[in-house]
């Protein structure tokens, strides 16, 4: 986990659900087992916290 990581916003996507609600998606990707382990900054851990029924993280 690092403290400072790509453009400070904690998501990669900004979009709305079908009904209007803002849903904001965070893409991981990576190599291997699903049990690979993969880099999530403190800041995205922080907004995945304060807006839970928003954030969603999508594992490619």
């Amino acid at each position: 986990m690092s403290e400072e990581d790509g453009d400070g916003a904690g998501y990669d996507i900004a979009s709305l659900a079908p009904d209007g609600r803002p849903r904001l998606i965070e893409v991981k990707t990576t190599n291997g087992w699903e049990r690979t382990p993969f880099h999530i900054s403190r800041n995205e851990l922080a907004v995945a916290e304060e807006r839970r029924s928003e954030w969603s993280l999508f594992r490619l």
